[in-house]
């Protein structure tokens, strides 16, 4: 189908019709290339569709070109210019953007965790957090293996995930689930794991609630927990999000109205969208995903798209406000069915967070 379009697209140029069957071909292996290089499993012929609408717009602009240009010099130019660009960036998303997770570290001194070292005359080491969001696990790949090895490397005393654990193009897939289930049960050997749900469409809540119990980590559904890690006391909030900006504030506020304002509190919530609100309550640290940090994202601009309700405003890394630290997290995975399973000048990303007193974040 996609070539046919070409050919009717390029009518007054047949020969550069093999050359788009080429070009097809090659997105076709690249995509088998990732799959074989254990990046992404994604579904070949929904992600050629994607990938080739900028393909034919090159093609109508080519025939634009040779309207006015009858010796056809500029044109042929202009199209294998552009589409081996066009390969080219598809090579660097595909196989070199999203093949590494990189660890980005941060540090926040809050006085309320202090409280612990100053009652024991010890000091206590700082509190660490390891973030992780956005997995849309499709099947075991190297960045569940990196991330093993960062958790095994950081030590935390805590994992913290903030939803979208399954994948759209592979819901129904028991062999996903059981990759899933696996890297669950590895981060919980290591550290204590608390995580909230996701986006409704990709985190049923009865099939998240299930999984994450065998996996041994604590869901906090609309709820709190409150914990003693190594002397410093916090508390944990976890809020369902639901994509439905006014009813999440709403649910937000509510929950986090029971919580002890004394305590250092970390809030997880799926996407940022209701930091405005939560900027005025007492929360210490806003973790959240869902924008991917566009995935792909322009030099100058940044993400193309973020899929959230606050748009550009909170599309990715820290926001101080309003004593609120708010860390929107580029995930680990890619959206699913046939979105192209690429990452250009965004990689995934796992967070590491050193938190106490100044004396001991610093």
């Amino acid at each position: 189908m996609l070539l046919l379009l070409h050919a009717g697209l390029l009518y007054d140029c047949p020969v550069l019709v093999p050359s788009a069957a080429a070009v097809i071909a090659l997105d076709a292996a690249l995509i088998g290339i990732a799959r074989r290089q254990k990046i992404s499993f994604g579904p070949v012929a929904e992600q050629l569709v994607i990938l080739h609408l900028p393909r034919l717009a090159v093609s109508l602009l080519t025939m634009a070109i040779g309207v006015w240009d009858s010796r056809w010099i500029l044109p042929l130019l202009f199209w294998g210019s552009s589409q081996l660009a066009g390969f080219a960036v598809y090579v660097y998303g595909y196989l070199v953007g999203p093949r590494r997770v990189q660890l980005s570290e941060e540090e926040l001194s809050v006085d309320s965790l202090s409280s612990a070292s100053l009652a024991s005359g010890t000091p206590v080491s700082a509190l660490k957090i390891l973030h992780l969001s956005d997995l849309h696990m499709e099947y075991w790949s190297l960045r569940e293996e990196q991330i093993l090895a960062l958790v095994k490397q950081s030590e935390p005393d805590i994992i913290a995930l903030t939803g979208d654990y399954f994948n759209l193009s592979f819901i129904e897939d028991t062999v996903s689930e059981a990759d899933l289930e696996r890297f669950l049960l590895s981060l919980a050997r290591e550290a204590t794991v608390v995580a909230c749900t996701g986006s409704p469409k990709v985190d049923d809540r009865k099939r998240t609630t299930d999984l994450m119990r065998r996996a041994g980590v604590v869901l906090m559904r609309n709820e709190f927990v409150q914990l003693n890690v190594r002397g410093h006391e916090l508390q944990l909030v976890g809020v369902d999000c639901d994509h439905r900006q006014k009813v999440d504030t709403e649910r937000a506020i509510e929950i986090l109205g029971g919580a002890r304002e004394d305590l250092f509190t970390v809030l997880l919530f799926h996407s940022p969208e209701i930091m405005p609100a939560v900027k005025e309550l007492s929360v210490d640290l806003y973790l959240c995903g869902h924008t991917h940090g566009g995935q792909v994202r322009a030099p100058f601009y940044g993400a193309l798209i973020t899929s959230s309700a606050t748009g550009k405003r909170y599309e990715m890394g820290r926001y101080e406000e309003n004593g609120t630290t708010l860390y929107v997290n580029r995930g680990v995975g890619f959206e699913g069915n046939g979105a192209p399973r690429f990452r250009i000048l965004c990689p995934p990303e796992a967070v590491l967070w050193r938190i106490g007193p100044a004396t001991e974040a610093e």
